[in-house]
């Protein structure tokens, strides 16, 4: 395997979820229906596989293509991003219940109208995560150069 391949796996990860992100927030724009609930629920999932992707790219780049594991292990910006990363984790959940507790009501094909308190719960979580990605993109950047000079 390619030394920057990880790399840049990790980079392409890290483009492909704001795009996710948004796509999403777009689709709550119009009243859900059952195809459109189905296209949300198919994009969170490819989220959350994008999520998996990108931590997976940057062990492999951590362990066998960057430089010594020391070096990482010293370095402030890798544990931010590690926490980073599970708050992600644990902001992912909440669109994901949602739009399974939707689905189940969607079994005639009518058009769930969800409470305001929770569309808004889920546009903030979901524009929280977006701002979140795009800040895991730069600490990747600062990763690289290592830890600031005393």
């Amino acid at each position: 395997m390619d030394p920057t391949l990880s790399a840049r796996l990790f980079g392409y990860c890290i483009l492909l979820l704001p795009i996710l992100l948004l796509s999403e927030v777009l689709l709550l724009r119009a009243r859900l229906s059952a195809s459109r609930l189905r296209a949300l629920l198919g994009l969170d999932i490819a989220y959350n596989g994008g999520i998996y992707l990108a931590v997976a790219a940057a062990v492999i780049h951590l362990l066998w293509f960057g430089r010594a594991l020391p070096d990482y292990l010293g370095n402030l910006w890798l544990y931010v991003a590690a926490g980073l990363f599970v708050l992600l984790s644990m902001l992912s959940l909440v669109p994901l219940t949602l739009y399974v507790a939707w689905r189940g009501a969607l079994a005639d094909d009518n058009a769930v109208r969800p409470g305001t308190q929770a569309l808004l719960l889920l546009r903030l979580c979901l524009l929280l995560e977006v701002a979140v990605v795009l800040g895991l993109g730069h600490l990747a950047r600062l990763i690289e150069q290592g830890p600031p000079a005393v």
